[in-house]
């Protein structure tokens, strides 16, 4: 169930971006984490002041998802459309 919500999110792009930036601030880590994942796949800039904000995370393994995400969002911008 969990792949399907972000495969939905994912399809509706930049409309999404808020509500999962605001998630990367929920006490949830799991829901931390899906937000992170999904913003990665996301791929719009938008998203990555929120994203490196978030490095400063105290859980590590969120902080990886954060850093991984953010890896995509730069390489989606490299690649010409």
């Amino acid at each position: 169930m969990r792949n399907y919500i972000a495969d939905i999110l994912v399809k509706i792009g930049e409309p999404a971006l808020e509500p999962l930036i605001k998630a990367l601030e929920n006490d949830d880590l799991d829901i931390r984490m899906e937000a992170a994942r999904v913003l990665g796949r996301i791929g719009d800039k938008k998203a990555l002041n929120a994203l490196i904000a978030s490095l400063k995370d105290e859980n590590v393994n969120f902080r990886k998802e954060v850093a991984s995400a953010i890896n995509k969002i730069i390489d989606k911008s490299r690649t010409p459309k």
